[in-house]
């Protein structure tokens, strides 16, 4: 029998194994040992890259650890970035789709221990984790079905198609380690969503894949070769380009776009290191380019990371014809899936996204969700600092705007 106690100056309800060193550590790996374990890591998130942490470097300083048992075993890996709390030697701990364990073994709170006790060391005051864990699953024609029922108003109404019990069991482990639950990302433009679309392929042909997608995206293929469409691979002097029409479709939808220079470091980090794994495609019409993407393939996965689009020639479903290729590409390279991102789990029509919901169901793909982000709080008077503090900055810009001469605010003399 393993006794449980209570650890002094843990979150409350955190616990550890009471034993006299714990039964796996986690220590900092250089970036080729940590290549070399990723690679038995089939399905891992480009997230989880080397090559990721260096296009994010601006941002986050990375760490590359391991988790080790005794015998000098690798039971996982993660790449934690940093971000310091600026005056202070704290800092801020994430982990996106990470980290890479085995999240059903029963040493996942020894992994989950060892970690605090590395951040702590870290003088980490908060983390902020996303576990690669999926808690259930929707087929595309189901919800399709609930859409037209038009009864049901969010994925959670819907009945799933798989669950997955394990779910439940990291949940528990991480309530028990102290770990808190954030706030369900909904939104399609969250950098960690919790609903994601994916295109099942392994063991798939062209024509078994081609059959399962919509009568609609059928339709849209055949229209975009007719009108000849034509998708060819982009090359670096090409960049310019996607970039333009992420932009132009940045403006149309609302949300902020990401600079060349993210586009530039993909390309330049990938190819380096991973030479083919990012594809920049352009889809053409007449010599127009029209439409265009990145994708990365990584550990047996391909994800689609940005889309572009331009209004003209749209009757020409280059959209369509680009995401064709990339599948056949994805069969072709032996992906085992698709990854086409978040999308909106509201099935109303009125939904800003419901065009996006609409346009990755017909590819008879299926959505997970995920279990979400989970925080753990180390140093509770730090972080209550810094929420103060970010709130603030993040009220800065509605404040000036109210306290603007005529913005809106009221003066005493006008009462």
């Amino acid at each position: 029998m393993v006794m449980r106690v209570e650890k002094a100056g843990a979150p409350a309800g955190a616990t550890e194994r009471a034993t006299t060193s714990p039964a796996l550590q986690v220590r900092p790996i250089d970036e080729s040992e940590y290549i070399a374990h990723f690679a038995a890591h089939t399905g891992a998130s480009y997230q989880q890259t080397p090559e990721w942490a260096a296009v994010r470097r601006g941002d986050w300083e990375p760490e590359f650890v391991g988790w080790f048992d005794a015998d000098g075993g690798c039971a996982g890996i993660a790449v934690i970035r940093y971000r310091r709390l600026p005056g202070t030697s704290f800092r801020l701990a994430y982990i996106p789709a990470g980290p890479l364990l085995d999240w059903s073994d029963a040493s996942l709170r020894s992994a989950l221990d060892a970690l605090r006790d590395h951040l702590d060391e870290r003088r980490v005051f908060v983390v902020r984790m996303y576990p690669p864990v999926d808690s259930r699953t929707w087929s595309s024609g189901r919800v399709r079905r609930a859409v037209g029922e038009s009864s049901m108003q969010h994925l959670s109404e819907v009945t799933p198609d798989t669950t997955n019990a394990v779910a439940d069991e990291v949940r528990e482990v991480l309530h028990s380690g102290g770990w808190a639950p954030m706030r369900t990302e909904e939104d399609v433009e969250s950098t960690q969503p919790c609903f994601l679309y994916s295109v099942p392929l392994d063991g798939l042909n062209e024509d078994e894949v081609f059959s399962r997608m919509s009568k609609d995206w059928r339709k849209n293929i055949r229209a975009a070769q007719k009108r000849g469409v034509e998708v060819r691979p982009a090359a670096h002097e090409d960049l310019p380009t996607v970039h333009r029409l992420h932009v132009e479709t940045s403006r149309r939808n609302g949300f902020t776009p990401l600079p060349l220079t993210f586009f530039e470091t993909v390309w330049d980090e990938f190819e380096q290191h991973r030479s083919g794994s990012a594809r920049f495609d352009l889809a053409s019409v007449e010599e127009e380019v029209i439409s265009g993407t990145l994708m990365l393939a990584v550990a047996g996965r391909d994800y689609g990371l940005v889309a572009g689009n331009s209004v003209h020639h749209r009757e020409a479903r280059p959209s369509n014809a680009i995401h064709w290729v990339r599948i056949r590409s994805a069969i072709t390279d032996g992906a085992g899936a698709l990854d086409l991102g978040a999308v909106p789990p509201v099935l109303t029509a009125s939904h800003p996204s419901a065009g996006l919901l609409h346009f990755k169901l017909g590819l008879g793909g299926e959505i997970a969700e995920n279990i979400g982000g989970w925080q753990l709080v180390l140093r509770p008077g730090v972080d209550r600092v810094f929420r103060t503090v970010y709130s603030l900055y993040r009220e800065a810009p509605r404040l000036a705007r109210v306290l603007r001469p005529g913005g809106g605010a009221t003066s005493r003399a006008s009462d």
